[in-house]
């Protein structure tokens, strides 16, 4: 299991955070299964660009390579990736310091 630490003054936007990005791997889910790359290569650079902000550098690793992937239509990839993703944010641990 994952540990991350994250900065105690962003407590309160920790948990929305977190649910938004398993709201962004359902709408991601459909739109590979729907054949929609281009807005899988818009949400995976925008979480590319978030995730290391809230302190989550596993969520920027997976999100530039979702967006590498969705730009090649590699649709392997993208679900191997959005299975990674929703895996990390169900089961990693936060501590606030």
């Amino acid at each position: 299991m994952d540990v991350v630490q994250i900065e105690k003054d962003l407590e309160d936007l920790i948990p929305g955070y977190v649910a938004n990005v398993k709201t962004y791997v359902k709408d991601m889910t459909a739109q590979v299964a729907a054949g929609e790359f281009e807005p899988i290569a818009r949400t995976a650079h925008n979480i590319k660009g978030s995730g290391g902000g809230y302190g989550f550098m596993k969520i920027t690793e997976i999100g530039a390579q979702l967006e590498t992937a969705a730009k090649a239509n590699n649709v392997e990839s993208i679900k191997s990736l959005l299975a990674q993703l929703e895996s990390y944010v169900a089961n990693v641990k936060i501590e606030y310091v």
